[in-house]
């Protein structure tokens, strides 16, 4: 799970859903609420750095946009591996 700072670090649609889905539940992605995808034994947030936020569209790589401090494919290989090590 990541969030955005402000609706203008996601690309459209998602600078359009930031806002509503802020107002009525807090941070998100700009699709999706910290605290609505909080479950299971293990959760990461990704805290963005400095004044721009990791949106739903840069998790997914959507954009195809370099972001400082978030490299999109090391968290996939990581995650993968994660997983492999679990026995999955």
């Amino acid at each position: 799970m990541s969030y955005c700072r402000k609706a203008q670090h996601g690309k459209f649609p998602l600078n359009m859903t930031y806002p509503i889905v802020k107002h009525f539940d807090g941070l998100n992605d700009g699709l999706v609420a910290v605290d609505s995808a909080k479950w299971g034994d293990q959760f990461t947030l990704l805290e963005p750095r400095g004044h721009r936020g990791i949106s739903h569209g840069d998790v997914v790589d959507l954009n195809r946009e370099n972001i400082p401090g978030f490299d999109v494919r090391e968290f996939y290989v990581s995650l993968v591996a994660d997983l492999k090590n679990r026995g999955f």
